[in-house]
């Protein structure tokens, strides 16, 4: 069976994958240095220590800046390289899953082969099947031409290597 996937792309599923797949790392990191910066310094003022009270704010400082700055530039450099991708327009995207995953989007394509998948993300607004950590092939569950009732089941059982499904 052939299916076929048809949709736009939009700066809320761009939003979604860079928030909830590229920088999920960076998330977190970010909170784990918060924790430890926030634990130091409190030792720092139980111990009366100028130094680790100092160094406790430079891990909090960077932390925080690095939760807030990272997401935002990559989200900002993905829009940017689309932009450019496609000189200002916003192309329908179009997948085909049929002896392999084949995605046109404009003047771009792309063809990749089932056993290349590692991840699948269940966004809110869209589904990525992910075959690098950084590069993944979108579609979205409302955007199949025809019957898509028994796209997840034949999406499993294609992709051996699929490692992990994460729902979000």
């Amino acid at each position: 069976m052939i299916y076929e996937n048809h949709f736009y792309t939009t700066k809320e599923m761009y939003k979604e994958f860079v928030n909830k797949v590229l920088c999920r790392k960076i998330w977190f990191m970010g909170i784990a240095a918060v924790v430890i910066g926030v634990v130091s310094l409190i030792l720092g003022g139980i111990l009366v220590k100028s130094n680790l009270i100092m160094l406790s704010f430079a891990c909090l400082f960077w932390a925080v800046a690095s939760i807030i700055i990272a997401p935002r530039t990559t989200l900002k450099n993905l829009v940017n390289y689309d932009y450019k991708l496609h000189r200002g327009e916003n192309p329908e995207c179009i997948v085909s899953f049929e002896s392999n995953i084949k995605m046109k989007e404009g003047r771009v394509s792309i063809e990749i082969e089932y056993d290349q998948i590692t991840a699948l993300y269940k966004l809110k607004t869209c589904n990525i099947l992910m075959f690098t950590k950084q590069n993944g092939i979108m579609y979205v569950s409302d955007g199949f031409a025809g019957e898509s009732s028994d796209f997840e089941e034949f999406i499993l059982k294609k992709c051996k290597n699929l490692k992990r499904i994460i729902s979000r």
